[in-house]
């Protein structure tokens, strides 16, 4: 089995859930083979204990690029990442990246020639673009997976034959709930979002296929259909976690799989832990970095733990020797923690956190409940289904001044329903009728022994746009109607003449002689 990944997408896109993905298959019994295709500069991570490794010299064309990746990432703390701007000049730095690593790995022979000679029996890769669908072409690799460390994109329902719910579902880029969906700007900014999506979504796609087009020649790949030919696609997304959407069979929903086994703390957490009669875990995640924390962002902070004396706050802080909160006692500075370990712990009362879904689906899944404070991206999004569940609350990076930050703490600490709500959604995803885990190592299995699975795509999907939006039944209605409606009124016109119309009588006078 061959597993695709893209250096640059592992670790924006949760590094975590790929790399025990891969290792889970590997305890499963599976022979699995991880192919790493070069797309970050400083990227090093192979995202595997376990699997056989292949990877490749760094991609020197897409070095300037990606350092321009690193610009954003130290700028989430104040950047306007909702500002569909943004949004697209980030898009064309993806564009290039991906343009550039294509061509690199579609220029390596040896490689090619290797993954030929070992007939694997199926591949993984990710969904974000589709250029891997067209390499397992390349490789000649006829039964494959495609999955997502997140939800299913909106402008990938298309593919399998659905249409997207605009009306009713946010996009992954919006900042508001499925509860809110009933507000006029709010289906505005949605209805934008989808179709900005769209758009970008099929510019990349037809730059790939450009690609291979080129390399190639026409009509050796449609790696949109190669896509739709998945035997599954699975996605992280909890369906207890997450706004409900349509989907059909090969969509496999495996959400909190990747989350590893919670391990009781060291002792040193745990004294830490019991010092105290309340403990917040602040953890903003890899990409989004507390060090980052403009001065005013991260003054408020401080001032916020300073007025809380009975909490201790345990923060992933990347520089603990910079002197951060070196005259807060109730402050717990670490380059490194066990996230999980913690937040399994009873003694934890609530997180803050970035919203990165692997974030979200910890909480629930431990019961604890959470002040998001999204940043970029799906943050913006998975914060309102926290708010909805009723085990979240959201403030927003430009809100963050002490009184308002103070303010969510107090709330975190004394609300009685979040505790009641963040309890709730914990037990029920302990025991909902079927374990995560073990579905994807069966749809892998699945996939691997029958390959393709032609008949679970949904039928029409290749349909014209009118034509899924049935326009063209529509216009048919609508003009024998009109047909009718004209028809019924000429005869009554003339019937209404020929009924009621004037009679005109012509005397003729005689001549007298």
């Amino acid at each position: 089995m061959l597993i695709l990944w893209e250096n640059l997408l592992v670790r924006v896109f949760l590094l975590e859930v790929y790399n025990i993905l891969t290792d889970i298959l590997v305890r499963a019994g599976l022979d699995v083979t991880c192919l790493m295709l070069p797309l970050e500069h400083d990227l090093k991570i192979t995202g595997t204990k376990l699997a056989k490794v292949i990877t490749l010299e760094d991609n020197k064309d897409a070095v300037e690029s990606s350092k321009q990746f690193d610009e954003f990432k130290s700028s989430l703390w104040v950047a306007n990442t909702n500002n569909p701007l943004n949004f697209l000049k980030m898009s064309k730095i993806f564009k290039k990246l991906t343009s550039s690593m294509a061509h690199h790995v579609l220029s390596n022979e040896t490689l090619i020639e290797y993954i030929k000679k070992e007939k694997f029996d199926l591949g993984i890769t990710e969904s974000l673009d589709m250029f891997s669908f067209g390499l397992f072409k390349v490789f000649n690799i006829d039964a494959y997976v495609s999955m997502f460390a997140g939800g299913l994109f909106s402008s990938h329902y298309k593919n399998f034959g659905l249409a997207y719910p605009v009306s009713q579902v946010p996009t992954i880029h919006a900042g508001f709930g499925d509860h809110e969906m009933d507000l006029f700007g709010n289906r505005f900014k949605n209805f934008v979002s989808y179709h900005l999506t769209e758009i970008l979504s099929g510019k990349m796609t037809a730059l790939h296929q450009d690609i291979f087009d080129e390399k190639y020649g026409k009509g050796f790949v449609d790696i949109e259909q190669q896509f739709r030919d998945s035997s599954f696609h699975i996605s992280n997304a909890d369906e207890f976690v997450d706004f409900t959407t349509p989907r059909i069979g090969k969509i496999v929903q495996v959400g909190g799989f990747s989350i590893e086994k919670a391990k009781p703390v060291s002792e040193e957490w745990a004294t830490i832990l019991r010092k105290r009669k309340y403990n917040i875990l602040v953890s903003f995640g890899t990409n989004c970095k507390s060090v980052d924390m403009p001065l005013s962002v991260k003054t408020a902070f401080l001032e916020t733990f300073a007025a809380f004396p009975d909490v201790t706050f345990i923060w992933k802080y990347e520089n603990p020797k910079d002197g951060t909160a070196k005259n807060l006692p109730n402050v717990y500075l670490s380059e490194y923690l066990p996230q999980t370990d913690i937040l399994a712990d009873d003694l934890l009362t609530a997180f803050i956190t970035h919203g990165g879904l692997n974030s979200i689906s910890e909480a629930a899944h431990t019961g604890k409940k959470l002040l998001v404070i999204p940043l970029f991206a799906d943050q913006y999004r998975n914060s309102k289904i926290a708010e909805k569940i009723g085990f979240g609350i959201t403030l927003y990076k430009d809100e963050l001044v002490t009184h308002k930050l103070s303010a969510s703490v107090k709330k975190l600490l004394e609300d009685k329903d979040l505790a009641r709500n963040s309890k709730r959604i914990g037990d029920m995803i302990r025991n909902r009728p079927y374990n995560s885990t073990q579905l994807f190592i069966n749809s892998v299995e699945f996939a691997a022994k029958f390959g393709k699975l032609p008949h679970l795509n949904m039928q029409g999907q290749s349909l014209y746009w009118f034509q899924f939006q049935m326009f063209d039944i529509w216009a048919v209605i609508l003009f024998t109607l009109a047909l009718v409606i004209f028809i019924i009124g000429f005869i009554i016109v003339k019937v209404f003449r020929k009924c009621f119309g004037k009679k005109v009588v012509v005397s003729i006078e005689k001549k007298s002689d």
